[in-house]
C-alpha cells in the first residue's frame, strides 16, 4: 500500500512555509513535489490538493519549539561584545531536548546552532 508523506517546515509567515510531497510504496519513496507557499489560502489549497482523494498520510511538521528559557532570560538584558554566564548547552538545548535524551536516547539539533 502507498503511503503520501507531507512534510511541513514551519515558519512565522506563510510565503516563508516550505512544503515537500513524497510518495513511499514497495519501490522506495519518491519525491512528487516541493513548493513554499505563497500565502495562507495557497497554503491550505496545496495541503487540500495533496490529501485528496483520502489516502493514507504521514504528516510530518518542523516547528519551532521556542527558544531555550536561559537563553531568552539572558539575551534580554544583553550588550553586544558582553560576557554571557551561563554553559552553552543550557542556552541552546530545552527541557524537552534533555528530556528526549534521557528517556529515548535521541538528541535534537540545538536551537538555532545546527
Amino acid at each position: 500500500m502507498q503511503t503520501s508523506i507531507i512534510g511541513i517546515d514551519c515558519a512565522t509567515v506563510a510565503d516563508k512555509t516550505g512544503l515537500a510531497l513524497g510518495r513511499f510504496d514497495a519501490q522506495g519513496l519518491s519525491v512528487q513535489q516541493v513548493a513554499i507557499a505563497p500565502h495562507e489560502a495557497g497554503l491550505y489549497a496545496l495541503l487540500s490538493q495533496w490529501l485528496a482523494p483520502p489516502q493514507r498520510v504521514l504528516l510530518a511538521l518542523d516547528a519551532p519549539l521556542g527558544w531555550p528559557e536561559p537563553m531568552g532570560r539572558l539575551l534580554s538584558g544583553h550588550a553586544a561584545g558582553g560576557e554571557i554566564d551561563c554553559a552553552a548547552n543550557q542556552l541552546f538545548r530545552r527541557h524537552t531536548d534533555r528530556y528526549l535524551k534521557q528517556h529515548l536516547g535521541k538528541l535534537p539539533l540545538d536551537v538555532g546552532a545546527d
